[in-house]
């Protein structure tokens, strides 16, 4: 089992501790079961319907002391969230369909996972959260339970992430039934709310991609990154001043739906990061997602990097809150369209060419944004990872640039990411150090030391004309592509 990553503090304790069933319980299930329904958030194995709960509680059903609802009144992102309600006091068990046939999803064995999610419980001490995996082999056969730690949830009754990182054994092929959550310390009648809730692969972020090569920037450069360094999970798709947003999605301007049309898989389709400038009314929304497929995931950015256009982080958020706005209102929530701030990691640096003063007043609230994410660019890779990067072109630590931003978003308890990320790009990309470096990020992004929130993206900047920052693209000299291709396949990756 590897580290767990929480609010509280940790306590480590026995199986018997919380209440799990026994081993017979798992054993008595069959030996094979039924896939989710789909679509899937990138990266996640577990579908819409068992991970944003709306209008419904999906395939989860109760083990012991749970009474599972779907509620209309408390959600963390979008509409809705799971609502147990335990009947006595004490633990209370459910899982991802323990029922007849249950649901299986297919593992790598001995690899590592991360099963997380949000929860917002009564504001009283001593209450716990434990994950489970139920393991069989690959011939249906029961091994056993794979626990992750207890661990203790904050008392401030506020929604709250929490995670564990579990390693299955050798010989389990796949879980039936699982993952199942325990909570523990419950009040009679106490109801705890749970929402995006995550079951992925443990590397770097949930999703890493990259930006396609080329200028003009096109569908055909991406599915040539793709084959370079892929499997690639991300596109970014820029629509600048007086660009306004497709009428529909299927349009042939719009690439992320070219992409599409070249993969005959939607489970590859990558998330469409749409970063745009010009103000979109809700009808202009509306009729952009109205032909949007339910298994593309899109992320929609407002003003990409507005410390360095706006001379006050003022006007951004009032515009950037608006947009929010208008994009919940026009897709009504749907669990596949997200929207989220990108933040430019350079004004947030303290060097003579960098906005010394920017703070975070940049930053808008955590209530219209659902992730936040950083542009951020190391042009003296020394092999460390990003709160260690020790040189800039100004001559001040890209590090500081990073810690700066992290500190003014990591206390909002959203998901963070990049969604632009580039090594040495003005010089010389194809060199040790710099696959040193993404391999130390690697592991820091993993598990980013006090953090209350999971990493959800990790993109390279994979563009070799780009005038911002010349050339981002790396060769395998220095083992950069086998390093990035490891990154996104680690632990079973796709």
């Amino acid at each position: 089992m590897g580290f767990g990553r929480w609010l509280g503090v940790l306590v480590v304790c026995g199986i018997a501790a919380v209440g799990l069933p026994a081993a017979t319980t798992a054993a008595a299930r069959a030996t094979s079961g039924v896939t989710q329904a789909g679509p899937f958030e990138v990266g996640n194995l577990l579908d819409y319907a068992n991970s944003d709960f709306e209008g419904t509680i999906g395939d989860w059903t109760a083990v012991s002391n749970a009474t599972l609802t779907d509620d209309l009144n408390h959600h963390f992102l979008h509409h809705d969230s799971l609502l147990d309600t335990a009947t006595t006091a004490g633990t209370s068990s459910f899982t991802l369909s323990g029922g007849s046939p249950p649901i299986q999803i297919s593992l790598t064995p001995g690899a590592e996972y991360r099963v997380g999610a949000y929860f917002k419980a009564p504001a009283v001490s001593g209450q716990t959260v434990q994950f489970s995996l139920a393991c069989y082999d690959s011939l249906g056969t029961w091994i056993g339970w794979s626990n992750g730690t207890m661990n203790r949830l904050l008392s401030s009754g506020a929604w709250q992430y929490s995670e564990d990182d579990i390693t299955i054994p050798a010989n389990c092929a796949s879980v039936l039934g699982s993952p199942m959550v325990t909570l523990g310390g419950l009040a009679g009648g106490a109801a705890v709310n749970m929402d995006e809730a995550a079951f992925v692969p443990y590397r770097g972020a949930q999703i890493i991609g990259a930006h396609g090569n080329g200028i003009p920037y096109n569908a055909a450069d991406w599915l040539v990154t793709n084959g370079a360094i892929g499997p690639v999970q991300s596109n970014k798709e820029f629509w600048n001043a007086t660009e306004y947003l497709p009428n529909a999605w299927n349009e042939s301007s719009n690439d992320c739906y070219e992409v599409e049309q070249s993969i005959s898989d939607p489970a590859d389709w990558p998330v469409c990061i749409i970063a745009y400038v010009d103000q979109e009314s809700v009808a202009q929304f509306a009729g952009f997602f109205a032909d949007l497929p339910a298994a593309q995931m899109v992320i929609m950015v407002y003003s990409n990097e507005p410390e360095g256009k706006y001379s006050s982080g003022s006007q951004f958020v009032s515009e950037s809150e608006a947009q929010s706005q208008n994009i919940r209102a026009a897709s009504k929530d749907a669990p596949n369209i997200f929207v989220a701030m990108d933040s430019s990691a350079y004004q947030y640096g303290s060097g003579a060419s960098d906005s010394a003063g920017t703070g975070c007043g940049y930053i808008v609230g955590a209530q219209y944004t659902d992730f936040y994410l950083v542009d951020h660019y190391d042009q003296g890779a020394n092999g460390s990872s990003l709160p260690n990067e020790t040189s800039g072109p100004v001559g001040d630590s890209n590090g500081l640039k990073w810690r700066n931003w992290l500190s003014c978003v990591q206390t909002m308890n959203k998901p963070l990411g990049l969604a632009e990320y580039g090594l040495d790009c003005t010089t010389n990309p194809d060199q040790a150090v710099v696959t040193n470096e993404m391999e130390a990020d690697d592991q820091y992004l993993a598990a980013i030391p006090g953090a209350t929130e999971p990493t959800i993206m990790w993109e390279y900047w994979y563009d070799a004309q780009t005038t911002k920052t010349g050339s981002c693209v790396f060769n395998n000299s220095a083992g950069g592509i086998s390093a990035w291709k490891s990154f996104e396949a680690q632990n079973g990756g796709r």
